[in-house]
């Protein structure tokens, strides 16, 4: 009954003429599933979040920028690396940064441009890194000054271009570790508050295009560049939402009340050059919410960031991490805004997830299963359905297609 139940749920979503709509395509010599009334291109997936212009978008620290400011910094450092390095449509352009304002412009502002993103891992290693830069092909490097310190890149063959949102960064930066021929852009210069024109895609992308390129975190062995279009991208997002319907159905049912015309707020705890970082960009630009970053665990910070920012989601958990939060005297009052706790990449056990519900009826715990190549998770599962076994990654989304090959 129970399966039945699930099955009905996500049928109730997908059928003809709903927001998650399902059809058979062949894309490539291969039969997929797609989403025809989804976004098809990332320039799609700005566009909407275009739409929440005065929204906070980013916030990290003391910086804190709306939509409408991360888009005209984008623009202005688009523009401007068109004009400078002659970059075109497909030409590979690779972005190492820490997760923060700048990582985010700069990614924007490459995909305005049309040139494909190749994402490195914040923390690889110079030698790596270097290694990752060649066999895409890059023809330039974009990096913010910790990156651009620790690779040491005096030597590099590729232009340099460090972004920076506050100007004092660039004027302390002075000789300490920048290669001479580098050239530091301050987003924040007075021309990017100039263009307010609507985001067009001059590039005339289509959905099987090369979107960008990202680097595993190398689990499974070395890490590996995966090359991903935007019908992938686009794809993933859309599951993420319909698997967080189907999280919202279940909520409703078990009697939860979830808040209403509520700007959706996360704290990400990974970084943005993971796939847990950029899908929930992705995401977050989509719903047009808010995300606060917080690169670093520190339960003291969490709890306040929490309350001072009607925090609903926690994006990047361990279960290490939830235990600090479930252990930290009088925590149950700094967390009444969250409403989810989001957990990948580890079974759980049946006490946890017991402890949980018990220390925080009011939030809904869901875990799944992904990796880069699925651009996110192809499963969930959530609430008391753990309970019953806390170790499942989750029913699989109506739009993948699995195959157990073996044992």
């Amino acid at each position: 009954m129970q399966h039945i139940e699930k099955l009905l749920s996500y049928k109730l979503l997908t059928h003809k003429g709903s927001p998650f709509e399902l059809e058979e395509a062949v894309i490539k010599g291969i039969p997929c599933k797609i989403f025809p009334r989804g976004p098809q291109t990332l320039q799609d997936v700005f566009r909407k979040a275009a739409l929440f212009a005065d929204r906070e978008f980013i916030i990290k620290d003391d910086i804190r920028l709306t939509f409408g400011q991360a888009f005209r910094q984008g623009k202005w450092f688009a523009l401007f690396l068109q004009e400078k390095y002659n970059i075109k449509k497909g030409c590979r352009v690779a972005l190492m940064a820490e997760t923060g304002p700048e990582w985010v412009v700069a990614f924007m502002a490459l995909c305005f441009a049309g040139v494909v993103p190749v994402i490195i891992p914040v923390d690889t290693k110079g030698r790596a890194a270097f290694r990752m830069l060649e066999v895409t092909n890059c023809e330039l490097m974009v990096a913010d000054l910790p990156s651009v310190k620790k690779l040491n890149i005096s030597n590099t063959k590729y232009p340099v271009v460090i972004p920076v949102i506050r100007h004092s960064d660039a004027v302390l930066s002075g000789d300490h570790g920048i290669p001479p021929d580098s050239l530091i852009f301050n987003l924040a210069d007075e021309q990017a508050g100039k263009n307010d024109e609507p985001i067009k895609d001059t590039c005339g992308t289509t959905p099987d295009d090369e979107a960008f390129l990202s680097f595993t975190s190398g689990t499974t062995g070395k890490p590996k560049g995966v090359s991903l279009t935007h019908r992938n991208i686009t794809t993933g997002l859309m599951n993420m939402m319909l698997g967080g319907f189907r999280v919202g159905l279940r909520a409703a049912k078990n009697r939860r009340k979830q808040p209403f015309n509520i700007q959706p707020c996360s704290l990400l705890l990974s970084p943005f050059s993971h796939i847990g970082g950029y899908s929930h960009l992705m995401l977050m630009c989509y719903l047009g919410g808010k995300i606060v970053l917080a690169p670093e665990w520190n339960t003291r910070l969490a709890i306040s960031l929490i309350k001072s920012e009607s925090i609903r989601s926690l994006c990047g958990l361990s279960p290490a991490m939830v235990r600090d939060l479930m252990h930290t005297p009088r925590s149950m009052n700094s967390l009444r805004s969250l409403t989810h706790l989001n957990i990948y990449g580890v079974a759980l056990s049946r006490k946890f997830v017991r402890d949980l519900v018990d220390k925080f009826p009011h939030i809904s715990l869901g875990t799944g299963y992904g990796m880069t190549e699925t651009c996110g998770a192809i499963s969930t599962a959530s609430g008391m359905e753990l309970l019953d076994n806390p170790e499942i990654s989750g029913l699989v989304l109506p739009s993948v297609d699995i195959k157990i090959a073996d044992r």
